[in-house]
């Protein structure tokens, strides 16, 4: 009950991460080299795992326990299809800095975005194909 009110709290800052996360996921799919999409998709996960934990640090209400369970939400929520691709990211590191430099930073004012992470997700993989 704690953590629910903690995420309810923490929803706005949860949201926002969220929508960085889709935003970069879309600046993925214009990457010509496809080798580095996967590297670039797991390291932008790690920073979303990161950007919910800090924002439910940021809510009075969330104590270090509900904080946890806000960050598994994040791991739980992508499932192991993150996980199985994302062995060598598992955090943040000075690969993922080098990495997420490439990523071009497109202008998304006015973009209908999708509302879940799985369509862009889909579109990387489908850029990969066989490369993956």
């Amino acid at each position: 009950m704690k953590a629910a009110k903690c995420g309810n709290a923490a929803r706005p800052g949860l949201r926002k991460c969220y929508n960085k996360f889709i935003e970069r996921e879309l600046s993925i799919a214009n990457v010509t080299n496809t080798r580095r999409m996967i590297p670039m998709l797991c390291c932008e996960f790690n920073k979303l795992r990161e950007c919910f934990k800090a924002e439910a640090e940021e809510v009075k209400i969330c104590t270090r326990r509900t904080i946890d369970f806000v960050e598994r939400y994040a791991l739980e929520m992508f499932g192991e299809i993150l996980n199985i691709m994302c062995y060598e990211y598992q955090d943040s590191s000075d690969r993922c800095d080098k990495v997420t430099r490439e990523i071009p930073q497109l202008d998304f004012d006015g973009v209908k975005k999708p509302r879940s992470f799985i369509p862009p997700m889909l579109d990387i993989l489908k850029l990969i194909g066989d490369d993956f």
